[in-house]
This record gives C-alpha cells, sequence and structure tokens, in this order.
C-alpha cells in the first residue's frame, strides 16, 4: 500500500516529502495520497494535518480594489508590472472595506500576506485599454528571463562533455580530425599526428588505441551534446508561444528536469 507522508518543519510546514510503501523516521503520513500534490495548502498543528486557509481576495472595482477581512499581521504589496514598481496598501483602511486606487491602465498582481497559518492569495487585475501592451511587455520580460534560464542550463549540461576553459573546444577538434585521418591512413607518418604522438601511453599503450579511444570519446559527446541541443530548441520554441506567465515557468521546469535526468 503506497503511503504519501512528509516531515514537518519547526513552524508545522511540509519539509522532506515522498510516497511509497515505508517513511523515514520523522515522518508523518499525509491524511490521503494526493494531499503531496498541495503540500503548501497544508500543514502539521495541534497534532494533526490540517488545511491553510486561504486569504481574501480583492474584489475589483471600477477604480481600483477593495479587501475585507484580513487577520491581524496581514500585508497586501501590489505589482505593478508595467513600471516593475511595489507599493503596499493600507491594511487598516482595507479591514475597513474601503476603496484603493489604481491607475486606470496597468496590470497588477495584488499579493496578500500574514503569519501561519495563513496562505497568501495572489490576484492578477487587468485595467484600461492599456493593460495589453502592459501585459505584452510584462510577458516579453519574462520571455527573456525564460531563455536566459534554459541557455544557462544547457551550457551547465554541456559542460558534462566540454571541458569550459579558452580553445578547448579547438583542441577537441584537431584531436578528432587526427583521429580520423590516422586510422584512415595505412601509412602513418607520426610528424603528421602531434596530438597522438604526444598523448600515446597516457590513456591507451598504441596510437592506433588511443585513436580508436578519441573517437569513441568524441561519437559519446556528440550525441549528448545533440540531445542537450534537441530539447533547448524544443523549450526555447515553446516559451515563444507560451500564453501566459505559469506556462513558460512550467516549460523552464520541464526543462530542467529533463536535463538532470538525460540519459546519455
Amino acid at each position: 500500500m503506497m503511503v504519501a507522508w512528509s516531515i514537518p518543519g519547526p513552524k508545522g510546514l511540509p519539509g522532506l516529502s515522498g510516497a511509497g510503501g515505508a517513511m523515514p523516521d520523522g515522518a508523518i503520513a499525509l491524511p490521503m495520497p494526493e494531499d503531496i500534490n498541495r503540500l503548501d495548502e497544508i500543514m502539521w498543528r495541534d497534532g494533526i494535518w490540517q488545511d491553510r486557509p486561504l486569504l481574501p481576495r480583492p474584489i475589483s472595482t471600477r477604480r481600483g480594489f477593495r479587501l475585507f477581512g484580513l487577520p491581524e499581521g496581514a500585508a497586501v504589496a501590489v505589482f505593478d508590472r508595467g513600471r516593475e514598481a511595489v507599493t503596499y496598501a493600507d491594511i487598516e483602511a482595507l479591514n475597513g472595506g474601503r476603496q484603493v486606487d489604481l491607475p486606470s491602465d496597468g496590470s497588477f498582481r495584488i499579493i496578500v500576506s500574514a503569519p501561519l497559518p495563513w496562505r497568501a492569495s495572489i490576484t492578477t487585475l487587468e485595467r484600461g485599454a492599456g493593460s495589453t501592451e502592459l501585459r505584452n511587455r510584462a510577458m516579453a520580460r519574462a520571455r527573456e528571463v525564460a531563455i536566459a534560464n534554459v541557455n544557462a542550463s544547457s551550457g551547465q549540461a554541456r559542460a558534462r562533455f566540454l571541458t569550459d576553459a579558452p580553445g578547448q573546444h579547438t583542441v577537441y577538434a584537431a584531436k578528432r580530425a587526427e583521429a580520423v585521418a590516422f586510422v584512415a591512413d595505412p601509412t602513418p607518418n607520426l610528424s603528421h599526428y602531434p596530438f597522438l604522438r604526444a598523448e600515446v601511453g597516457m590513456l591507451a599503450g598504441s596510437m592506433w588505441q588511443l585513436a580508436q579511444l578519441w573517437l569513441h570519446l568524441s561519437d559519446d559527446s556528440h550525441a549528448g551534446l545533440a540531445l542537450i541541443e534537441a530539447a533547448r530548441r524544443r523549450a526555447l520554441a515553446a516559451i515563444a508561444t507560451a500564453p501566459d506567465y505559469d506556462a513558460i515557468d512550467t516549460i523552464v521546469t520541464d526543462f530542467n528536469q529533463a536535463l538532470s535526468g538525460l540519459s546519455i
């Protein structure tokens, strides 16, 4: 029987979690196996797993928004995606349900947070005719960040096959060219193969064996680099057509997971 479990942290939030037939020391079984997919919504409190209450969401109005029922210690941050600026709302006023004005055009993310056990609520408000342009600008920036992440991860993955040193790729290419030429040369002149001559005896006992080893390593590297490049190009194409921020985040997360599990 599969059991989903988690090890609560000092504040009761789920820490190390998993599912399987046995639980590690300190782990506590979750109420349902599917709870493993909603660890951000629960916490260990008073000897049981409890659902964390979700903080109120803002109510959109013609001029901005209103909020009701905020608990003590709450904070409300308004992120203006067009100006990349964050402001903080007046909690006392919000608890009275007063109006919070926003610019007539814009894309705004309203984040309501509070101490445990509360769970933050995140709401996006699009306002005015200019909201589409601002949203497009924000999406363009999100795509740029995601592309940079994918390219950086690709570089780290390539380092599994290529030494990251100035000119090293040129050395690899020269050694492969020597190996190809040597194995095809019926009467090789050793002075024509300086890399092979310099390294023979280190990894192989003869220049023929060393040439074969280099070709084998080169083929393996080539296959690995091809897989990485294919995954990178697919991720970049998906980012270019992703409909929203969540889709972009999912693409980058899936890409990084695919690289970490790449079997080469």
